[in-house]
């Protein structure tokens, strides 16, 4: 089974870390953090880091995996990237905000800070959780794959 550590109290529940080395995974092939650093009502700050540089896809896999918890801890049903940048160590933040609300608009729902378009200018638009399920994030679905690769 997929490990989750709780590392603090906070509005609903408690913070979010997934951590690779707790999974059986070999840590030269895939060391990756996500921890949840901070959540607001209905936003959280998420750091990753990833001591081997690995995969873009592994790491975004990860990322869905923390998302998809959270949501499910705070009961929420949609999600979206309201921003996300490098820090100076080569680690990334990714803030994500979640609601209930299918056509929440991005600057009334979480505040004038966040803009309503990507980097390529497009709109920006909320993902479903349970779309999340459909593609197979849940629990221990990353855990089952990374092992037979871990294994050829």
């Amino acid at each position: 089974m997929f490990s989750f550590n709780c590392i603090g109290q906070n509005i609903k529940s408690n913070l979010v870390k997934l951590d690779t080395k707790e999974m059986d995974i070999d840590k030269d092939i895939f060391d990756v953090e996500v921890i949840e650093i901070e959540r607001n009502k209905n936003i959280s700050k998420l750091k990753i880091i990833d001591k081997t540089l690995t995969s873009v896809c592994s790491v975004i896999t990860l990322e869905m995996m923390a998302i998809y918890r959270i949501a499910k801890l705070t009961n929420y049903k949609y999600f979206v990237d309201l921003e996300n940048y490098n820090l100076e160590d080569g680690n990334r933040i990714i803030i994500i905000g979640f609601t209930n609300e299918k056509s929440a608009g991005i600057k009334s729902e979480f505040g004038l800070q966040y803009s309503d378009k990507d980097e390529e200018g497009e709109k920006k638009f909320l993902i479903s959780i349970h779309s999340l399920e459909v593609i197979g994030i849940r629990d221990s679905s990353f855990k089952k794959t990374h092992k037979k690769r871990k294994q050829q």
